[in-house]
C-alpha cells in the first residue's frame, strides 16, 4: 500500500485555473527530492478524507495520483503528485459551462469502455463520494486517475452518483431499446 508523503511546498506555485478549490501547480520537496505537485487548501476533515481515499483507492486498484501533505508557511495543504495529464472534460474539449448532449454521450461512451470503471464506482460508493464528475478524472486517453476526494465520508450531501446513473442508462439503452424483441 502507498504511504502519505510529507513535504514542503516551494515558492512559486501557480493557479491551475480549473475547479473551485483553488488548486495550484508547484514543486514540493519530499525527503530532499523535488516533485511536481498539485496542491489545495482543505479543512482538516477534507484533508483526512483526501488522504484516506487515496490510500483506499490504491488498495482497491483504482488509479489515483500518490498523495501527500505539504506545508506552506506552516500550513498543511493536500498534495497529489502531478501526473501531467488533463481531466476528462479537457481531453475531450468539452464546454464545461454548457456541454451538449452529444458531448456528454461521448464521455459516457468513453467511461463505460474503461476496464477500471467498475472499481471506481465501488470506491465512490464505499466512501460516499459526493463529487465524482468528469472534471475529477484525469486521462491521457488510455489511462485514468481519480482525483478530488475531499467531499467523501459524509462531509457533503451524497447525490447517489448522478454520473453513474447516466452511465447505467447509457449501457442499458445500447443493449436494449424499448420495443425490441
Amino acid at each position: 500500500m502507498s504511504r502519505i508523503s510529507i513535504g514542503v511546498l516551494q515558492p512559486g506555485a501557480r493557479p491551475v485555473g480549473i475547479g473551485v478549490m483553488g488548486a495550484r501547480r508547484g514543486v514540493a520537496m519530499f525527503g530532499g527530492a523535488p516533485q511536481a505537485v498539485i496542491v489545495k487548501s482543505c479543512t482538516a476533515p477534507e484533508l483526512a478524507a483526501e488522504c484516506f481515499c487515496a490510500l483506499l483507492a490504491d488498495a482497491l486498484s483504482v488509479r489515483a495520483p500518490p498523495c501527500g501533505l505539504v506545508f506552506e508557511n506552516g500550513i498543511p495543504l493536500f498534495a497529489s503528485i502531478d501526473v501531467g495529464v488533463p481531466n476528462l472534460m479537457q481531453q475531450f474539449c468539452i464546454d464545461t459551462t454548457n456541454p451538449s448532449s452529444h458531448e456528454l454521450r461521448a464521455l459516457v461512451d468513453e467511461l463505460v469502455q474503461w476496464v477500471g470503471f467498475g472499481r471506481l464506482i465501488a470506491l465512490d460508493i464505499l466512501v460516499r463520494n459526493a463529487d465524482r464528475h468528469p472534471g475529477n478524472l484525469l486521462t491521457d486517453g488510455a489511462d485514468y486517475w481519480a482525483i478530488d476526494h475531499g467531499r467523501c465520508m459524509g462531509l457533503y450531501p451524497y447525490q447517489a452518483h448522478r454520473a453513474y446513473r447516466l452511465a447505467a442508462q447509457s449501457l442499458f439503452q445500447t443493449r436494449y431499446e424499448p420495443g425490441e424483441a
